[in-house]
């Protein structure tokens, strides 16, 4: 059997097009579609073309490191609810990092660990009228995203 480069080009492109493709979260894209839910894909290369336009400028850095960023946000406590079942297995696999209850607010902070470094941040805020999630992936280093909280 005789491959060309032709082929192989070809083979690469659509394996990159199919990883591409699935680099959003299931969970999230299906979350997205309920009523009254906000949502954004942030790919690599949006990612890295931002670089010093984020509004905390220490976040620069962090988002030439990442590979992903998905926001879902509604007001809506129906559809809050419908969200979280929807996100229910989503941290499966991760480690429950922090859980802050606040004023009827509970924020919970699971990550993955890769080394000393993170490779997904998932953080989730349900409150009584709604919820937000975040999902980070990338190399993420703990102590910037520290310095960034403090605001140092």
């Amino acid at each position: 059997m005789k491959i060309s480069l032709r082929n192989i080009t070809s083979l690469t492109l659509l394996v990159g097009t199919v990883v591409a493709g699935v680099a959003q979260n299931a969970s999230f894209k299906r979350a997205a579609k309920i009523a009254d839910v906000s949502y954004v894909y942030l790919s690599k290369g949006m990612l890295s073309t931002m670089g010093n336009a984020f509004p905390i400028p220490a976040m620069g850095g962090v988002a030439e490191k990442l590979t992903s960023l998905e926001i879902l946000s509604t007001d809506n406590a129906d559809s809050a609810a419908k969200v979280a079942d929807t996100l229910e297995g989503c941290h499966r696999g991760m480690e429950l990092m922090s859980h802050v209850s606040e004023d009827g607010d509970i924020t919970e902070i699971y990550g993955v660990k890769d080394g000393a470094k993170l490779s997904d941040l998932l953080v989730l805020t349900s409150r009584d009228s709604g919820m937000t999630a975040i999902l980070i992936s990338g190399d993420i280093d703990p102590a910037v995203i520290k310095s960034v909280k403090s605001g140092r």
